[in-house]
């Protein structure tokens, strides 16, 4: 056997582990993630605006503008003017989405801020047989801050500042 085809057998053996490797590695971590709890905070999955809605949230990378606040802050680079965008939606058992972003074109790039809320109409407290007692409500805010530019004409990058609060009656968690 040659030396170049001993080379390009051990060549095609460490293309093997390596792919073997890659599938164990993600049988593993995608078991681990698979067992996970559920993440706190899961009104930001819901998406935000028609377009992201139509999409089932699919819009990273055919956001721009206002709208790049909640998908892809790298995407708020090109936005020129001021764009604003808002939005309400009557989800199930008065459970209500609302959001609104303002962005334009600043030092370079582009800035823009975000508010978006989920909240709900007073829900029925009831005891242990029953009995009704009370009401409480619940709600999930977000504001945002954040700046999209570029490092070269195909390369850019966004970053962002979010504040969050989730409450549910007496109950509540804050993290930014």
């Amino acid at each position: 056997m040659t030396h170049h085809a001993h080379s390009g057998i051990h060549s095609l053996r460490r293309a093997v582990h390596v792919f073997v490797f890659a599938i164990l590695a993600t049988l593993v971590f995608g078991i681990r993630s698979a067992c996970a709890t559920p993440a706190g905070f899961a009104f930001l999955e819901i998406p935000t605006g028609a377009r992201a809605a139509s999409l089932g949230g699919a819009l990273a990378t055919m956001t721009s503008g206002a709208e790049a606040m909640f998908g892809n802050t790298a995407a708020l680079d090109p936005t020129r003017g001021v764009q604003v965008s808002g939005g309400h939606s009557e989800l199930i058992q008065s459970l209500r989405h609302d959001y609104f972003s303002i962005a334009g074109h600043a030092w370079g790039g582009g800035l823009g801020a975000s508010m978006r809320a989920l909240y709900s109409e007073p829900i029925d407290e009831r005891d242990d047989v029953g009995n009704l007692i009370g009401t409480f409500g619940a709600h999930d805010l977000e504001f945002a801050l954040a700046y999209g530019g570029h490092l070269m004409p195909d390369i850019r990058f966004g970053v962002s500042a979010q504040l969050i609060r989730e409450r549910i009656a007496n109950e509540a968690a804050m993290t930014y």
